[in-house]
C-alpha cells in the first residue's frame, strides 16, 4: 500500500517550540484550471496570509506547482492555495478539509497540517486545488471525542492502524480549537481500501480503547473504515460505536469472580479493561474460600471488555482467551469461571510432564523453532522454549516441559523468531481447536485430567493431529445425515467420540459450535440456508470437514 500523506497532528505543549522551525513543501495540483497570467500562490499563517507574497513554481511541464517554505515546528499551519495573487482568486476549500467544520464545531475555512520536529522538508503532497487529496488519492478525517473519559493522557491522543504499521504514539492527534470540546482530530490521505486501526489515551497499547463488539473488526478488536469512491468522514466517542451522550451515563455494581483453583505460582489477581483502567490493571480482586477471588466495581452501563492477570512478583500473566465481554444493564454478580477459561474448573491434577510436540512437514524450516504460552514465565514470546529436532524425523521438533503446574493453559508453536512469527491459522476451516486471544489472532488450549504425562503434537497451523495419523482417516469414520438437511443433521463418529463440531459458512464465518463427548450428536441449524462446512474434531485430537447443504 502505497501512502501519499499522513497528516499526523500532535497534542503538545509547546515550549519554546518557535524558536525552531522546519521546511515545508506546499503542492498544489492545477489540472482542470486555467492558471492565471499572475501565476499560482499559497498564502497562510506562516507568512502574514500575504496573498500575493509567496509565488509557488511549476514542476516541468507538469500541472503540479510546488513552493518550500519554513514553519516554526509543533504548530498547526493554516493555508489557502491562490489561482492569482489576490484573495478573490483564492480556492473554495470543502468543509470536509476545513480546520472548523460540522464535526468539531470550529468556524475556520482554511486547510490545516500540524508541523512536528524534524530536520528533513515535510512533504504535504500535491492537493487538487479546491479538493481534499492528491489525485487518485481519497482523504479519511478521524475525529475522536474524549469528553466521556475522566482524564486526557499527558502523552496526547492518538490513532494506530494498518495505514502507519500499527505503531502507538507515531500519529498523534490534536485538538484543533479548545480542550472544552476533548475532540481530536487526525486527516489520512491514502488509496482505495479498508483500514483497520482504533484510538489511544496515550502512546502506548494498554492505553488503547476497547472498540465495542457492534463495531469491531478483525476478530472484533479494531475498527475499520472503507475508502473508494469518496472521502469519509467518522467522529466517535472514545470506545464507542457512536457519538458521545448528552445526558450522565447510567452506572452499576458489577461484581467480577474468577476461579484461581487451576492456576499456579502467584500473589494477587486484578483486573484490565479498557473502561476500567485503560488495560494497565492494577484493579485488584480480594482472595476468598476455594480459590475464588471477586471484586464489585462501579461502572458505566454499554459494552465492557477486560481480562483477569495473575501476578507474581508483581509481574503480571494475562488469560489467553479472547477479550471478555458484559453490558451491564443492571447491578449484577458475573457468573464464576475458571482463570483463562469461559468455563467452570475442574479440580486441579498433580503436576504432569507436557511434551509439546509439532509436525512442520508442510513448512518451510526457520533456523529455530519455539513454543510459547501462558505457562511461562514470562509467558508467551518472553518466555519463548526452543524445541529440539526429533531423532526419527527432521519435520518434527518437540519440547518438554517437567511438572507443569496449571490445570489449564494456553500455546502456540512458532516457526522462527516468535516477536515476528507465530501459528496465525490461515485455513478459517483449521480453527475448531483454538480460541481467539483477543488482539487479532489465535491460541491453541489445553486442560489437564491426570498428573499422567502427555504428548500435545499438532501440524503446524492446523488442528490436524500430528505424526502418522491420518485425517482422510477420520474423515472416512465420519457420518453426516441427512444431507441435504432441513433444521438439523447427526454428526457419528466410528471408533471414536466427537469433541467439538463447529459449523461455518464458506467464508469462514462461524454460525455454530458445540462440544460434546458422545459417538453422535445432533446438530439444531434451524435458520440456515445454503452450503456449510463441518469441522469436526474427535476426542484424542484428529480433524475432519466435510460440506453440508441446509435447505
Amino acid at each position: 500500500m502505497k501512502k501519499l500523506l499522513l497528516i499526523a497532528l500532535m497534542v503538545s505543549g509547546i515550549t519554546g517550540a518557535f524558536a525552531q522551525t522546519r521546511k515545508v513543501k506546499f503542492s498544489v495540483d492545477m489540472t482542470g484550471k486555467t492558471v492565471s497570467n499572475n501565476g499560482v500562490h499559497v498564502a497562510g499563517n506562516f507568512q502574514n496570509w500575504k496573498p500575493g507574497n509567496t509565488a509557488m513554481t511549476q514542476v516541468g511541464s507538469s500541472n503540479i506547482y510546488t513552493v518550500v517554505d519554513t514553519v516554526a515546528v509543533n504548530s498547526v499551519v493554516e493555508f489557502k492555495f491562490i489561482n492569482g495573487n489576490d484573495w478573490p482568486d483564492g480556492e473554495s476549500i470543502p468543509d470536509f478539509s476545513k480546520k472548523g467544520n460540522s464535526m468539531n464545531g470550529g468556524d475556520n475555512g482554511n486547510r490545516w497540517a500540524f508541523v512536528g520536529a524534524g530536520s528533513d522538508t515535510l512533504d504535504l503532497g500535491a492537493i487538487v486545488f479546491g479538493g481534499t487529496a492528491p489525485a487518485g488519492k481519497y482523504a479519511i478525517r478521524l475525529a475522536v471525542d474524549m469528553a466521556k473519559e475522566a482524564s486526557v493522557s499527558s502523552n496526547g491522543v492518538s490513532v494506530a492502524g494498518s495505514f502507519q504499521g500499527w505503531s502507538p504514539g507515531k500519529t498523534r492527534m490534536t485538538n484543533l480549537f479548545s480542550a472544552d470540546n476533548k475532540i481530536y482530530e487526525v486527516i489520512i490521505f491514502d488509496t482505495a481500501g479498508t483500514y483497520a486501526y482504533k484510538f489511544i489515551n496515550g502512546d502506548a497499547w494498554k492505553d488503547a480503547e476497547s472498540v465495542p463488539s457492534a463495531c469491531g473488526f478483525g476478530n472484533d478488536v479494531n475498527r475499520n473504515i472503507t475508502i473508494g469512491s469518496k472521502d469519509e468522514t467518522l467522529k466517535v466517542c472514545f470506545a464507542s460505536c457512536s457519538a458521545c451522550p448528552s445526558r450522565p451515563i447510567p452506572t452499576y455494581k458489577v461484581t467480577f469472580q474468577v476461579d484461581m483453583s487451576t492456576s499456579c505460582d502467584f500473589d494477587t489477581v486484578d483486573i484490565a479493561g479498557g473502561k476500567i483502567n485503560g488495560w494497565g490493571g492494577g484493579t485488584y480482586l480480594n482472595k476468598g474460600a476455594n480459590g475464588i477471588w471477586s471484586l464489585t466495581l462501579t461502572l458505566d452501563s454499554g459494552e465492557i471488555q477486560y481480562k483477569y492477570r495473575k501476578l507474581k512478583a508483581g509481574s503480571p500473566s494475562w488469560e489467553g482467551v479472547a477479550n471478555r465481554v458484559i453490558v451491564p444493564n443492571s447491578d449484577t454478580t458475573l457468573a464464576l469461571h475458571c482463570f483463562d477459561r469461559n468455563t467452570i474448573c475442574t479440580p486441579i491434577p498433580s503436576a504432569s510432564d507436557i511434551t509439546f510436540k509439532v509436525d512442520l512437514t508442510n513448512e518451510i524450516i526457520a533456523d529455530s523453532v519455539f513454543v510459547i504460552g501462558s505457562f511461562t514465565t514470562p509467558q508467551w514470546q518472553p518466555g519463548k522454549i526452543k524445541m529440539t529436532v526429533d531423532p526419527t524425523n527432521s519435520n518434527y521438533y518437540s519440547a518438554t516441559v517437567t511438572k507443569m503446574c496449571p490445570g489449564v493453559f494456553n500455546y502456540k508453536f512458532c516457526n522462527g523468531d516468535p516477536n515476528t512469527v507465530g501459528e496465525d491459522f490461515p485455513d478459517t476451516t483449521q480453527r475448531s481447536c483454538v480460541t481467539a486471544n483477543g488482539i487479532g489472532g489465535f491460541n491453541r488450549g489445553y486442560t489437564r485430567t491426570s498428573a499422567s504425562p502427555v504428548e500435545l503434537f499438532s501440524v503446524y497451523n492446523t488442528c490436524q493431529l500430528g505424526g502418522t495419523t491420518s485425517v482422510s482417516r477420520l474423515t472416512s469414520e465420519v457420518t453426516i445425515a441427512p444431507n441435504p438437511a432441513v433444521g438439523s443433521f447427526n454428526v457419528s463418529l466410528a471408533g471414536s467420540k466427537i469433541s467439538k463440531v463447529v459449523i461455518t459458512s464458506l467464508d469462514g464465518r462461524i454460525v455454530r459450535s458445540l462440544s460434546a463427548n458422545e459417538a453422535t450428536i445432533n446438530v439444531n441449524v434451524n435458520g440456515l440456508n445454503g452450503v456449510y462446512l463441518v469441522n469436526i474434531v474427535d476426542n484424542i485430537g484428529r480433524t475432519a470437514t466435510k460440506k453440508i447443504v441446509l435447505q
